[in-house]
């Protein structure tokens, strides 16, 4: 008798564990509100202010791209790319960006959330200038910047798809490379680090 009360006590409580877990969450998880360990999320943005900034200043307009997969509502691993390009009747200047960065989110209620991270990055330049009459002048030279530092900002998510994130970027910059194609004159390239802050608005959606 005290067996068959044992095993129907081992499996009402069985049944009661299960129908607070489901393939993806623990009981732990559920009874703290926690997200699934397993779950992903994509987001396409891209940068609201450097695209108004290239209509105002009459740049070739390449909108960035920034794609990110959010795990678990709390971890951001993003990868920021830009294009541009300059041109007018003395300079041309196309440069890109390359910029991976990892976040780490606070959640709210709806999913939007604080976020703070870290972030570096590689900026490859062309530079061709035609103005003779300066001194010390170079005509076509080739420049790379490395940069690192730290992020933060507030992610908005509209109606569980639409994103509005402003974020700023702090960090070190540094002239790493140099490749002099065409000079009359010796140039003093100065390699010393400067102090880097951006901010940007991006605006996407997610998947």
């Amino acid at each position: 008798m005290r067996l068959i009360f044992f095993i129907c006590f081992i499996l009402s409580y069985s049944i009661g564990v299960c129908s607070l877990t489901d393939s993806t969450e623990s009981g732990e998880d559920v009874i703290n509100k926690k997200p699934r360990l397993n779950h992903a999320s994509f987001y396409v943005a891209t940068d609201f202010l450097s695209l108004m900034n290239s209509v105002i200043s009459k740049e070739v307009i390449v909108p960035s791209v920034t794609g990110e997969v959010c795990f678990n509502h709390t971890l951001g691993l993003l990868l920021n790319t830009t294009v541009s390009k300059e041109v007018s009747r003395y300079y041309n200047r196309t440069w890109y960006l390359v910029c991976p960065e990892i976040r780490w989110y606070k959640l709210n209620e709806d999913c939007s959330a604080m976020h703070l991270g870290i972030y570096c990055s590689l900026k490859k330049a062309s530079i061709s200038i035609d103005h003779r009459d300066t001194t010390a002048s170079v005509f076509k030279y080739k420049e790379s910047f490395f940069e690192t530092g730290v992020s933060g900002g507030y992610k908005v998510l509209l109606k569980d798809h639409w994103v509005v994130n402003p974020a700023a970027y702090a960090g070190i910059s540094n002239r790493v490379d140099v490749q002099v194609l065409d000079a009359v004159r010796t140039v003093n390239f100065y390699t010393k680090a400067e102090f880097v802050v951006r901010v940007v608005l991006l605006v996407g959606y997610r998947f």
